[in-house]
């Protein structure tokens, strides 16, 4: 991408769909579930700290039952 961020998984109609791993251009990795180009369903975002969220999403947004770990 531009910015320096990856992606690889499923796409379809040239968004993020199913499952797939987006390591953004500052070390962060979100990798998990996508439904329209939006974290959606069960995933795992890691901040390259060493801080983390793992559970559910919906449209990007942390949403449902989760754990959030801080460094």
């Amino acid at each position: 991408m531009p910015d320096g961020s990856e992606y690889a998984g499923m796409t379809k109609n040239q968004k993020y769909e199913g499952k797939g791993r987006l390591t953004h251009a500052n070390g962060d990795i979100y990798q998990g579930n996508w439904v329209d180009g939006k974290a959606h369903g069960k995933g795992v975002f890691a901040e390259k700290g060493g801080s983390y969220y793992d559970g559910e999403w919906v449209k990007d947004v942390q949403h449902g039952k989760g754990k959030e770990v801080w460094e």
